[in-house]
């Protein structure tokens, strides 16, 4: 099975630690998207108290060991971003500043193919923005797992619950 890792919060010290867990016993299984450092979503939604200085900080830190780890666990990286719920709502230059800065950002570290977005909210204009930079959408993939570094370690009921969520959404498009 593969995994389809969104990584949103590993400035978490925990959280950091249970995803290493994690990619050491999965491998090449796995294909984390990375997110840019996103304060105002990370402190509003997931509780990221530091500044914005700090969080860019641990981010850096901790991406350049994946890095590392990269080389020796072969796994993918992607980038991870939420832009919002109704991305239509946003204006075109919005949206084009936002995606520049964050695929800039993890390009400093990774060589990016991929991306998921947050929420698996996207436009017509997201669609070609990604297009424009070669990068494949990669929200679901048969034989594939969505999950959040946050709800590692996770069971394997629950990987199969989700797992089967996932496909049946891949049926139903």
């Amino acid at each position: 099975m593969k995994y389809l890792i969104h990584v949103e919060k590993i400035w978490n010290d925990v959280v950091w630690q249970n995803l290493l867990e994690f990619i050491r016993k999965q491998k090449k299984n796995c294909h984390l998207f990375l997110m840019a450092p996103q304060y105002e979503y990370q402190k509003a939604v997931l509780g990221y108290r530091g500044t914005k200085q700090e969080l860019e900080r641990v981010l850096k830190q901790r991406y350049k060991r994946l890095k590392v780890l990269k080389t020796e666990y072969n796994f993918k990286v992607g980038i991870h971003i939420h832009f919002c719920l109704w991305p239509e709502e946003l204006v075109k230059e919005e949206k084009k500043r936002i995606f520049d800065k964050y695929q800039k950002w993890i390009s400093g570290f990774f060589d990016i193919k991929s991306i998921a977005f947050g929420w698996f909210k996207l436009d017509g204009y997201l669609i070609y923005l990604c297009l424009n930079k070669s990068l494949e959408i990669k929200h679901y993939d048969f034989f594939a797992v969505n999950l959040h570094d946050y709800d590692l370690p996770i069971s394997k009921l629950k990987i199969m619950e989700n797992f089967l969520k996932d496909n049946l959404r891949i049926l139903l498009r």
